[in-house]
C-alpha cells in the first residue's frame, strides 16, 4: 500500500533590509571660531607688539589643534547600529 499526501515546500522567510542614513556632524567644540588676541593700542612700544605676536602664534596653534582633531574624528569608522 502506498501512502501519498499533499505537501508543499514552505517559503523561506522574507528578509527585509532597511538602509538608514545618519548625518554625523563635527563636534561643536571643534567647530567654534578661534579667538584672536586684542590688538595693542596704536603707538605702543615693541613689548606689547611682541606679546601680541606670541598670543597670535598660540591662537594659531590652538586652531590647528582643533583642525587636527576634526581630521582624526573624520577618519574614525562610523558607529555600528
Amino acid at each position: 500500500m502506498l501512502l501519498s499526501g499533499c505537501s508543499a515546500t514552505p517559503e523561506p522567510p522574507k528578509v527585509i533590509v532597511k538602509t538608514v542614513t545618519e548625518k554625523l556632524t563635527v563636534p561643536e567644540h571643534l567647530a567654534r571660531d578661534c579667538l584672536l588676541p586684542d590688538i595693542p593700542a596704536e603707538g605702543s612700544t615693541n613689548d606689547p607688539l611682541t606679546e601680541y605676536m606670541v598670543r597670535m602664534e598660540t591662537a594659531l596653534k590652538d586652531c590647528n589643534t582643533d583642525k587636527k582633531a576634526i581630521r582624526q574624528w573624520q577618519s574614525q569608522p562610523p558607529p555600528t547600529p
